[in-house]
């Protein structure tokens, strides 16, 4: 009898691990930092965040975000483009993609502000790193 009890608290504490860490992950899915949103920058539909900066209170350091998307590099691209010029942004000259790599950069001042955005192609879309950073 001693036997079933230990094989059912053994069992118990496994499936309250596996309860623990499902719920441990569901709390910490990266979401746009309140800065980001407060500067009414463009959230992309149905990207997924990777990961947030360290620093997500604060220009100070600069604000990173990185995303993935099921969308091309050129329709992202085309997105962030619109978006922020649309909201004020303006754009400006950055340094290009090697020829016949499928990246995309994009840089945008508005105020004492500078955004960064950088598009790769991935197998199944591509991967957006956003940085913003106050001068």
């Amino acid at each position: 009898m001693g036997r079933v009890n230990t094989s059912r608290a053994a069992a118990s504490l496994v499936i309250l691990s596996l309860l623990a860490a499902r719920l441990a992950g569901a709390q910490t899915t990266p979401t746009y930092p309140e800065l980001y949103r407060s500067l009414a920058l463009p959230e992309l539909p149905g990207a997924q965040i990777v990961s947030t900066g360290r620093q997500t209170t604060s220009l100070r350091d600069g604000l990173a975000i990185r995303l993935t998307t099921a969308l091309s590099v050129p329709q992202t691209r085309d997105f962030y483009r619109g978006a922020l010029l649309d909201s004020g942004w303006a754009e400006t000259p950055s340094r290009g993609a090697p020829p016949g790599v499928p990246l995309a950069r994009l840089r945008f001042t508005r105020d004492q502000l500078t955004c960064i955005i950088t598009i790769t192609s991935m197998p199944n879309g591509s991967q957006i790193t956003i940085n913003v950073v106050e001068l």
